[in-house]
């Protein structure tokens, strides 16, 4: 005779509880990991500047978080926005060509925040200026005109500016001119450097961005492995380092606008759009007013269409 043992119904009904303490637990786990990645998600800074004067909004102003490596610009009504910003102190800072930088310290919680910052003007303008100034630029724009033809450098003219007007002028400057190249800032700006330094050695290192590798339009923010010295520093420190014979250190090349000398990151604030002539000179042949301490790795003038007092 053949047995057959009947199962009772509570015999699965034993397991039901571990199971359901089970998915509690991956329910609880998968709850707590949502709320950590939005924790790192952060929350939007929203950043209104404005003139310190007049109270006006400021347009195209850079803003950035260093410790972040972020950054944004100004809209016609002055605000920047940056998206996931997790909480913690931070140094935003400010900058517009034509008012003094900025840097204020702000604590950013877990929601949404909203700081407004006023810039005061680098130098206050007079009417009587204006008939100079045209008077200047005009002559100006006359010598670059001129040194345009001798071509004893390499030029960026009107007509090739104007093509290019929707471009960051960093990438423009890198896609025309041969031998310079983007690194990356403390600040998360970009900057131009030489890849041969001052002593004639190829100054490539891992944070170096080929202008052939780069997609049209795109920001670079990947890194990238150069094949000369091998960089032993880190982006931070490199970008602080003076033009010199060290192969470990970028080479910066040295920047004029309108005539007046200005720092590295100020490349990032400068508008395709707003320039009637670039020069690059790689080598001595500079015109020699130019060739100043630190310009070894590179002078480039750039000249805009409405020009300053000087």
């Amino acid at each position: 005779m053949q047995s057959t043992v009947a199962r009772h119904p509570t015999a699965r009904r034993r397991h039901a509880p571990a199971w359901a303490l089970w998915m509690a637990i991956l329910a609880v786990a998968l709850s707590t990991r949502a709320d950590s990645a939005a924790a790192q998600r952060g929350a939007p800074l929203l950043v209104t500047v404005a003139d310190i004067g007049t109270g006006s909004a400021i347009a195209d102003a850079e803003v950035s978080l260093a410790e972040l490596r972020r950054q944004a610009r100004s809209n016609r009504a002055g605000d920047a926005l940056l998206i996931d910003v997790p909480s913690g102190t931070y140094e935003i800072r400010v900058r517009r060509l034509g008012y003094a930088a900025a840097v204020v310290r702000f604590a950013m919680g877990s929601d949404s925040a909203k700081v407004s910052i006023m810039l005061k003007e680098s130098a206050a303008g007079l009417d009587t200026v204006h008939v100079v100034a045209s008077a200047i630029t005009t002559e100006r724009h006359r010598q670059f005109d001129a040194r345009l033809r001798r071509g004893l450098g390499r030029f960026l003219g009107p007509e090739t500016l104007e093509r290019e007007r929707l471009q960051d002028f960093p990438i423009v400057a890198v896609e025309h001119f041969p031998g310079l190249a983007l690194i990356t800032g403390r600040g998360g700006q970009w900057q131009l450097a030489s890849r041969h330094g001052s002593c004639g050695v190829d100054t490539t290192y891992e944070t170096l961005s080929s202008a052939g590798s780069m997609i049209r339009g795109e920001a670079i923010g990947s890194r990238m492995t150069g094949s000369g010295s091998g960089a032993r520093q880190t982006v931070a420190d490199a970008a602080t380092s003076s033009s010199s014979c060290f192969s470990d250190h970028p080479c910066h090349v040295k920047l004029f606008l309108d005539d007046q000398p200005v720092a590295e990151t100020d490349i990032n604030i400068v508008h395709t759009s707003e320039l009637y002539g670039v020069e690059y000179y790689s080598t001595g042949n500079a015109p020699p007013r130019y060739q100043v301490s630190g310009a070894a790795c590179g002078i480039i003038l750039l000249w805009t269409k409405a020009g300053n007092s000087g």
